[in-house]
């Protein structure tokens, strides 16, 4: 059977009475200063350039990467907004015409904005690559 070792109260633990020193940290401040100032020198500014890159394929992979997704929700669009519409359908036959109207309308402009959304999102991507 395990021993159980008391190390303190919850009152010592709460003082926070055995807190480690904190080291400053002055001299890997100085390094990395250092080291960028040397890469600076030897390469040039080439940080706006690298950024543009990486920023570009990033984009890339992400849009990429999020690509099925779209088309799983732009081709599930079509089957929930007939459900509604249906429902909206039965809403107006049952006496609730306003509730009923306004599925339909709720629904089927639903459906034209996911459609429409990623080519939307498309053109924002253009915008900012000419800025």
């Amino acid at each position: 059977m395990a021993r159980i070792k008391r190390v303190g109260t919850i009152s010592e633990f709460m003082r926070s009475e055995t807190k480690a020193p904190r080291r400053s940290g002055t001299a890997v401040k100085a390094a990395v200063g250092v080291g960028i100032a040397l890469v600076s020198l030897t390469f040039g500014d080439v940080s706006l350039a690298a950024a543009g890159a990486v920023d570009a394929a990033v984009t890339a992979k992400v849009v990429t990467m999020f690509t099925p997704l779209v088309d799983l929700v732009r081709a599930l669009s079509y089957p929930i907004s007939l459900v509604m519409m249906l429902g909206g359908g039965l809403c107006v036959m049952i006496g609730l015409s306003e509730r009923g109207f306004s599925m339909i309308q709720r629904a089927g402009l639903g459906y034209v904005l996911v459609q429409m959304l990623p080519i939307l999102m498309d053109l924002l991507v253009e915008i900012t690559k000419a800025l």
